[in-house]
């Protein structure tokens, strides 16, 4: 190797350590750096107002959410209740009904889920209540005890099957007459309703139900005891 050789390779040397050298230090001073400050002390335009604006479009977006949730169970719920109520319009001749209510002697009027019109009528033995009413006419009328138990059973009828279970029987032109069985079938068990005693049917006919009041408990054997006869009006279903 000539001198000037030995020169190039001397100058490449240094070089190298050089730049070694300048590298190592510049890895030092990037482990020594500091994390970026996230005390609520910074100031930086570019950092809190874009947490900021994240909350809000969050808060804003669970509040529709919410709006949504409560419209949708609202509608729910107003379905329902035009399902269990009619909510159109009467025609003239409900109208009629609803303004002069008590010219045609009844003591309550609804329009059920079929549109029609339902009312409840005072008797001398307890209480009727008419169905599908007109001002002329009507298609059949469930017998009741009371005006109360008739009343109530309207308010919680929808015109499907028959209105509750205190019902004595139903009266009309097309199907005769269809007596509850809760209280005319043999065995059913039925209350007095003056005087509050539980009894069990032991036979009906007509208007007439007879009961067995006092078998001293003995239930199961009631066609065993004497009976007693009451009219429809003077029992209701159940012990």
């Amino acid at each position: 190797m000539n001198q000037k050789d030995a020169k190039a390779k001397i100058k490449a040397d240094a070089e190298r350590k050089k730049f070694i050298k300048q590298a190592l230090a510049n890895k030092k001073k990037k482990k020594k750096r500091k994390p970026a400050s996230t005390s609520n002390n910074d100031k930086s335009p570019f950092k809190k107002p874009t947490t900021e604006k994240k909350k809000n479009q969050r808060f804003m977006s669970l509040s529709l959410e919410a709006t949504l949730l409560l419209i949708f169970f609202g509608t729910i719920g107003l379905l329902h209740l035009a399902n269990k109520k009619n909510m159109s319009v009467p025609t003239a001749e409900q109208e009629q009904l609803l303004s002069h209510i008590n010219d045609f002697g009844y003591e309550t009027i609804s329009i059920l889920k079929d549109a029609k019109m339902y009312g409840v009528k005072e008797h001398k033995y307890g209480a009727g209540l008419y169905t599908k009413i007109s001002t002329n006419s009507y298609e059949g009328i469930y017998y009741f005890g009371s005006v109360e138990a008739a009343s109530r059973a309207l308010v919680e009828w929808d015109s499907d099957g028959h209105p509750g279970e205190e019902w004595i029987y139903y009266k009309g032109d097309s199907v005769g007459v269809i007596r509850n069985p809760n209280v005319s079938t043999p065995g059913a068990k039925v209350t007095v309703r003056r005087s509050g005693r539980k009894g069990i049917v032991s036979r009906a006919r007509d208007h007439q139900v007879w009961v067995v009041l006092d078998c001293n408990e003995d239930w199961d054997n009631y066609d065993k005891y004497p009976d007693e006869e009451f009219k429809y009006h003077e029992i209701k279903p159940g012990w």
